[in-house]
């Protein structure tokens, strides 16, 4: 055993050594999607993962239109000095490849849609749940529930003005568990989960090595008509010794999705998805009319997404 963990270690010395004096492929991982505001279409691109789904949880939040998040890799010999170059070159890559998935009509239709006026119908459950928060201060479900509010606004069953009003509040709280937050051993670690309903009625919990891959299931959950939570995230502190204990953190972690996304929390959300839809049956019906005409498959897919959310399907 002390042989083949001598000989990894070789291996990776060497390996690094080749890496900085540039003679094998590095690997260079971006991420990246288009967003409507104010009626213009606007990039975020970035080579970190937790920083585009932070991102795009913000947008959310303020009713912000955004695609699907488009992840792609990158390889390439890097010399010294070089890397921000290359980086900044695949960058733009990024950017040319969503110019050729998203063209002006889809942002038309998009644009349309989002000018249906939202209400804030989710506000008396999103306020009871809020009752029985104040003062709890579970940094777990005031995390569940700020991602629950940015969900409400993408169903424009909030108004982003209220879902504004209500993440200042979770952050207050947020803000005041830091002040007593106590040092944390080992190092940080996210996990990412989410959970839905079968047709039979049964909650399904699932979580993922990255976000981009909870995404992804959400999206295609989304799409199967399921109901289904957001993407929970949970920052968990410790030092990866074994795989006991990583096994062990993800057990903490599953069960701490059982905990707060149980039948109370799915309750909630039967609610929120059985509110009536905002937009027009009949508009809805001439956009989609135009969409399978004109638009390719990745805008018909991000079409597909986007109605899901409205409860269109």
């Amino acid at each position: 055993m002390q042989s083949y963990g001598g000989r990894d270690q070789a291996m990776g010395f060497y390996y690094d050594k080749l890496l900085k004096a540039g003679a094998v492929d590095e690997e260079f991982a971006l991420y990246g999607f288009m967003y409507l505001e104010n009626q213009e279409t606007g990039f975020y691109v970035t080579g970190q993962e937790q920083k585009v789904f932070s991102a795009l949880m913000q947008y959310e939040q303020q009713g912000i239109y955004c695609t699907p998040v488009l992840q792609k890799n990158y390889w390439a010999k890097v010399a010294r000095g070089e890397r921000q170059k290359i980086k900044r070159q695949y960058q733009f890559d990024m950017v040319k490849k969503l110019e050729t998935m998203y063209g002006s009509t889809f942002f038309e239709v998009i644009a349309r849609l989002c000018e249906v006026s939202s209400g804030d119908v989710a506000l008396p459950v999103l306020t009871a749940w809020k009752t029985e928060l104040d003062g709890s201060y579970d940094a777990d479900l005031l995390h569940l529930y700020e991602a629950t509010v940015a969900m409400a606004v993408q169903m424009k069953l909030l108004t982003a003005h209220t879902a504004e009003k209500l993440i200042n509040w979770v952050q207050g709280l947020e803000g005041q568990l830091m002040l007593d937050e106590l040092q944390q051993d080992g190092e940080a670690h996210t996990f990412t989960g989410l959970a839905w309903l079968d047709e039979k009625g049964e909650i399904h919990y699932q979580q993922y090595g990255k976000q981009d891959m909870a995404w992804k299931k959400r999206q295609k959950l989304m799409l199967e008509g399921n109901l289904v939570s957001p993407v929970f995230l949970k920052e968990m502190y410790y030092t990866a010794t074994d795989f006991r204990v990583i096994q062990e953190k993800r057990q903490e972690f599953e069960q701490c999705m059982y905990v707060i996304m149980g039948n109370d929390y799915f309750d909630c959300l039967r609610t929120l998805y059985t509110l009536p839809s905002v937009v027009p049956e009949t508009m809805y019906s001439q956009m989609l009319q135009t969409v399978e005409a004109i638009c390719n498959p990745d805008e018909k897919t991000a079409f597909q997404l986007y109605s899901a959310q409205l409860r269109m399907l």
